[in-house]
């Protein structure tokens, strides 16, 4: 036993050391490749004459866009805010500016107070606590809820009094329990006769309007006065906020997209900002090694294969080497069998049909008779005609036949749309307008018809439209049943 125990010490032993030098390894490699990343940045900000990197991913307000979504949003905010119309929500997929836009919103507004949330799994007395904290209210460690409660009530009624509002931004709403969202749903009860003391913004994904359907938040649902969606960049939205980014940080200006390589950006980040500047930031990388200062959908396409190495989108913008060899290879094999297939059916059709002909044609050398040549021959011709005829009509009903065959060929493949998530199924094509029900993971519904970037389809006999987005769904052929 003793030796046992000794051997499986030893193999522990070994195996943790085997462990630690990995991560080691890993850790260097890592290291490694982020001073690579570092210096490649470096280098081409000065081959493009840039002062800092146009494509950061932090939510910096100076380089904010103002796409009209955008615009409408901060502009329909601030007017919620300044007349005091109590709660709102900001709703927007991962990535579409909501973070940023906050931080734009935060330094516009004037005269009034703000508290910024960026922790959405706070409990009760945890959210007070820090909102109590954001304002400048100096609380004792042991006071209970009830005495947070009325110590941020007497601070709003003496901010109202000296002419200023204050400003709850939840960011990520989605996470929050539903004790929390009780608690914000009696803060929106602080107020005078005539108007809110207190205004509070969601900020989430579309996910917290599902949150909100939940029965115990029907008094905090009602209470919402305006409900703001995000919408993605157009293609036109795009170009100028690509070309914003690169002024704001260039010296000159020389940075120029193909109308190829913009249309591809789109195509690839459905107008996501952040997808964008993913994307962005290594095609500079990439332009700056082929030295070229005009950016190709070459170069978009190889950061796009950078970033998402195994990523296959459902509209086959491109495809590489291999796949292409693949499918040439399927072409070839295919055009060979229709050739193949024709040639036996033409042999059949015609080459059998003139065999006949000629053997009623033959005359027996033994018929010597003039007379009974010529009844006999002629006979053989009506004989030929007919046959020739009933030969015809036999290859047209053949050649009916293929066309049918080839028309249910063509009709069984059928547009279908696979749901890579949940997503809710709408009653119209808009992100505005109510849902029927949210369609599981994995589902496969047959297309309708297609409008943009939406699909009518119809599920557990409800007719309806969903959003196509590569992170959702995938368009594929699916067979008839």
């Amino acid at each position: 036993m003793q030796s046992y125990a000794k051997i499986l010490y030893t193999t522990d032993f070994i195996v943790e050391i085997k462990r630690k030098i990995y991560d080691n390894i890993s850790n260097f490699k890592q290291k490694k490749k982020r001073i690579k990343v570092k210096t490649l940045m470096g280098i081409y900000k000065e081959f493009f004459n840039l002062i800092d990197d146009p494509f950061k991913l932090t939510p910096d307000p100076d380089y904010f866009y103002y796409s009209s979504s955008h615009e409408e949003a901060i502009n329909l905010i601030e007017y919620a805010i300044n007349t005091r119309k109590g709660i709102l929500a900001l709703i927007g997929e991962i990535g579409t500016g909501k973070t940023i836009l906050t931080r734009v919103l935060i330094n516009t507004l004037k005269n009034v107070d703000t508290s910024l949330v960026l922790n959405s799994f706070l409990n009760p007395e945890e959210l007070l606590r820090y909102i109590c904290s954001d304002f400048g209210i100096i609380l004792p460690d042991k006071l209970d809820i009830s005495k947070v409660f009325e110590k941020l009530t007497e601070f709003l009624v003496e901010l109202h009094k000296k002419g200023k509002n204050a400003l709850v931004i939840i960011d990520e709403a989605q996470n929050l329990p539903i004790e929390t969202m009780d608690i914000i749903r009696q803060l929106s009860n602080i107020e005078k006769e005539d108007e809110k003391l207190l205004q509070i913004l969601f900020v989430g994904q579309p996910k917290f309007l599902e949150v909100l359907n939940n029965h115990s938040l029907k008094q905090l649902k009602q209470r919402i006065s305006i409900i703001i969606q995000l919408k993605p960049l157009n293609e036109k939205d795009i170009e100028n906020y690509v070309y914003y980014r690169i002024k704001k940080v260039s010296k000159n200006n020389n940075i120029l997209f193909s109308k190829d390589a913009i249309k591809l950006l789109y195509d690839l980040t459905q107008g996501n900002p952040k997808e964008i500047n993913r994307i962005c930031e290594h095609t500079l990388i990439n332009a700056y090694n082929d030295r070229c200062k005009k950016i190709t959908k070459k170069h978009i396409e190889k950061a796009f294969n950078e970033i998402f190495p195994t990523y296959v989108t459902h509209t086959n913008i491109f495809e590489t080497g291999k796949n292409t060899k693949k499918t040439a290879l399927v072409i070839i094999f295919l055009l060979i069998l229709i050739f193949l297939t024709g040639g036996t059916i033409l042999y059949f059709v015609f080459c059998k049909n003139n065999q006949l002909y000629s053997s009623k044609n033959e005359i027996h050398p033994s018929l010597t008779n003039k007379s009974s040549i010529k009844s006999q021959f002629n006979n053989q011709i009506l004989e030929t005609d007919n046959k020739s005829d009933s030969n015809n009509k036999q290859r047209k009903n053949i050649n009916i036949s293929i066309k049918t065959d080839n028309k249910t060929k063509i009709t069984k493949s059928k547009n279908c749309i696979k749901f890579l998530v949940n997503q809710k199924l709408r009653e119209l094509p808009s992100l505005k307008s109510n849902y029927y029900f949210t369609i599981s993971k994995n589902s496969i519904a047959e297309v309708i018809e297609k409008k943009e970037n939406w699909a009518k389809i119809r599920v557990n006999n409800k007719t309806g439209w969903v959003l196509i987005f590569y992170k959702y769904n995938s368009l594929i052929i699916c067979e008839n049943n």
